[in-house]
């Protein structure tokens, strides 16, 4: 059987006939000055697999001096899957770097 999901932390899978889906939601959150996160996420899909990348930094307010990254990579097998990479970051004060990074393909 061909390889059907993707990897991650917190992994779900949802079986429907003909179809496998897999959700990651991850959510970063900065609420103390000078903090630091990196996360990278990777995900192989293939078949008819669908797969769905949320992922959101948030800088709260007073968080200031914070350093955040996230990234994710996806390696697509199959022309008949659905991935859909949907990354947010918020920010709330002043004097941070933030940004979110991702690949399919």
């Amino acid at each position: 059987a061909a390889l059907e999901r993707v990897l991650g932390a917190r992994e779900r899978l949802d079986r429907r006939p003909r179809e496998r889906t897999a959700r990651e939601d991850d959510v970063v959150e900065h609420a103390v000055p000078n903090g630091t996160s990196r996360e990278l996420f990777k995900g192989i899909l293939d078949g008819t697999s669908r797969g769905v990348f949320a992922g959101r930094i948030r800088v709260l307010e007073g968080a200031v001096k914070t350093d955040a990254h996230q990234s994710n990579s996806n390696l697509l097998l199959s022309r008949d899957l659905f991935f859909n990479d949907t990354a947010t970051t918020e920010i709330y004060t002043d004097d941070v770097k933030a940004g979110h990074g991702g690949t399919v393909g």
